[in-house]
């Protein structure tokens, strides 16, 4: 389910910057960018590190508050039951590796505050060479938006530092030009395309409330500012 409701909107990402005129606006709503491969190097620089963003632009509410994830093998005493169980969900997911698994959309539904806190936790934790559980929990995120701090979290996404490479996202390889026109554009931006796409999802529901449109509204504001060119673009496109 999830691959299939992805995968449209990777070829209207490549074709906003393929094309020399822009192009129109689907009157429908619209699709998230697909899954970006898994890759996992070896020697990827800052593994483990939690990705920065520039303090200039609207941020993430802190998560000094909340408890601190436990890394594996420490206890996980004083988290709920169901933060628990849709954790060890998330995790039994990525490592399936299964990007059409239908409990993506059926499993994740109205999370809890402290749920959706460790979710933040988890992708700060993750090496940003991790792109598709990167833009997983962008996904699983962008359903569940009910407070600022879930509206926050997805503007810190959109202008996060620009991956320069699959291998290392820190480092900028012999091919960084040339993928500004192939679908790695799309992978490598993939968990800032996500939140860009779940904030469009909200403008173009007839349902969404003012305060949320307004929300939706800064993180798109925000993303035209992203230094990923392909997030910048799909921005403007939405914003026009």
């Amino acid at each position: 389910m999830k691959r299939a409701v992805l995968a449209a909107a990777a070829l209207g990402a490549l074709l906003v910057f393929l094309r020399q005129k822009p192009a129109p606006r689907p009157s429908s709503q619209a699709e998230l960018p697909p899954p970006a491969p898994n890759r996992h190097p070896s020697s990827a620089a800052g593994r483990g590190q939690i990705a920065g963003h520039p303090s200039t632009v609207l941020a993430a509410a802190p998560e000094s508050s909340a408890r601190q994830i436990p890394k594996r093998g420490e206890p996980r005493a004083g988290f709920s039951a169901q933060t628990m169980t849709k954790e060890a969900l998330l995790d039994d997911i990525f490592r399936s590796k299964n990007d059409n698994d239908p409990r993506l959309d059926s499993g994740f539904n109205d999370l809890s505050p402290e749920t959706k806190t460790i979710f933040r936790l988890k992708y700060r934790r993750l090496p940003p060479e991790r792109l598709n559980e990167r833009g997983t929990i962008a996904y699983l995120l962008g359903k569940n938006l009910a407070s600022p701090e879930d509206w926050a979290f997805l503007r810190e996404l959109v202008v996060e530092p620009p991956c320069l490479s699959l291998a290392d996202c820190a480092k900028e390889d012999a091919f960084a030009q040339a993928r500004e026109n192939t679908g790695d554009a799309v992978t490598l931006a993939y968990p800032a395309l996500v939140a860009l796409k779940q904030a469009q999802r909200v403008l173009e529901n007839a349902r969404s409330g003012g305060a949320d449109r307004r929300e939706a509204l800064a993180v798109v504001r925000a993303a035209k500012g992203s230094r990923a060119p392909i997030v910048a673009r799909t921005a403007a496109e939405i914003n026009r």
